[in-house]
């Protein structure tokens, strides 16, 4: 089902660049059909108004969607990590969030860890969890998330330093202890808590223990952003014609611009291609 819905935009011909672009704008009149028929447009205005005083509805939105998430990782993704003893024998497993470690381009959505006995010993790290509401911006979590787990297990060919340099990281290097604080507890982490994290033989891929929530929908091959910018540039052209094979011809090109060395198809079939990494992308229900 989700390969049917997903399109590799590099790999397209002019055809297959029609057909894309047709897809993508058939998709777009229909939901704002949808959304004419059924009201949308006016209800949301009166929620807008009501919600005013709380703050953007898309702040109101990313949150509700960060919660969500979060139970998933609770329900789904902490028990496939806890071995069958883990109750009586193991130290429990905690996820904490906004995990940044005081360290320049770090932000993790999620880490799961295993708490250790004593408060002044380095946590485990088991896992990282990236939260993208829309399915086309999981590429853009799975690049930074390459570099920043790079960074933090000493991999320095896949980081450059100097982007990585604060006043608790002066040489851009991950070589010193730091403390991350969760509802009033105070957790270490060091380079060894994120041991676990290997690069994959057949992909050269940190994919173990990267895990990403996503809402589901069609895989564009571009980002959200860029998706946004097509949209404009078509909206925008006076001279626009699906049918124009010239018009077509003097989109794509800037189409293509916009595309990245790793693009969300390309994650989904890492991760699709191992079967013990292909349970590590959950889709959130809608």
């Amino acid at each position: 089902m989700l390969k049917e819905q997903t399109f590799d935009l590099r790999a397209l011909d002019l055809d297959g660049f029609r057909r894309w672009l047709d897809r993508h704008m058939a998709i777009e009149a229909e939901l704002q059909h949808l959304r004419m028929a059924l009201g949308l447009d006016r209800e949301e205005a009166k929620l807008g108004r009501l919600l005013k005083e709380q703050g953007r509805r898309a702040g109101k939105a990313g949150e509700f969607f960060e919660h969500l998430a979060l139970r998933i990782t609770q329900q789904v993704i902490l028990p496939e990590l806890m071995s069958p003893e883990s109750e009586t024998a193991d130290p429990p497993l905690r996820v904490l969030t906004g995990v940044t470690l005081g360290a320049a381009r770090v932000e993790f959505d999620q880490l799961i860890i295993r708490e250790p006995s004593r408060s002044d010993v380095p946590v485990e790290v088991l896992a990282a969890v990236e939260v993208k509401r829309n399915i086309n911006d999981v590429a853009r979590g799975f690049r930074l998330r390459q570099e920043n787990l790079a960074w933090l297990t000493g991999d320095s060919a896949y980081y450059a330093p100097a982007l990585y340099r604060t006043q608790h990281f002066p040489t851009g290097h991950f070589n010193r202890d730091s403390v991350h604080e969760y509802q009033g507890q105070r957790f270490i982490f060091d380079r060894s808590s994120f041991r676990r994290f290997h690069r994959d033989p057949s992909t050269g891929l940190i994919l173990d223990g990267l895990y990403f929530i996503a809402r589901p929908g069609f895989v564009w091959g571009l980002s959200a952003a860029a998706i946004a910018r097509v949209r404009f540039r078509v909206a925008s052209d006076e001279r626009w014609d699906p049918e124009d094979e010239v018009c077509l011809r003097r989109l794509l090109p800037r189409c293509l611009s916009l595309t990245e060395s790793i693009e969300t198809p390309d994650v989904l079939e890492a991760y699709a291609s191992i079967p013990k990494y292909e349970r590590q992308i959950l889709l959130a229900p809608r």
